[in-house]
């Protein structure tokens, strides 16, 4: 397999990082007061926690992309990992 055919997408490699992103994004609002959002970076964070009651947020576009870009390398390997298995036992047999 070459990269070209590593990064080109497809339907299961898209799908992966849908799920995977969705699954992770919210995985620090389970432990924390703060409403944060992304996973390995977090590109948003919300709080209505301070004294005077005022509301904070912020969002870093930057970080977001790279999350979806970290999650597509991730499925991309999946992919490669399972077709490499599926070929391997298919000349097995």
């Amino acid at each position: 397999m070459s990269f070209k055919d590593f990064i080109k997408p497809t339907i299961g490699k898209i799908s992966i990082v849908i799920i995977l992103f969705l699954l992770t994004s919210s995985l620090y609002n389970a432990v924390t007061d703060i409403t944060l959002f992304g996973s390995p970076l977090i590109y948003y964070e919300g709080s209505c926690f301070n004294p005077d009651r005022k509301c904070s947020s912020s969002f870093n576009i930057l970080y977001l992309l790279s999350d979806l870009i970290i999650w597509y390398l991730i499925s991309c390997t999946i992919i490669f990992f399972i077709m490499h298995a599926y070929n391997k036992l298919r000349k097995n047999v």
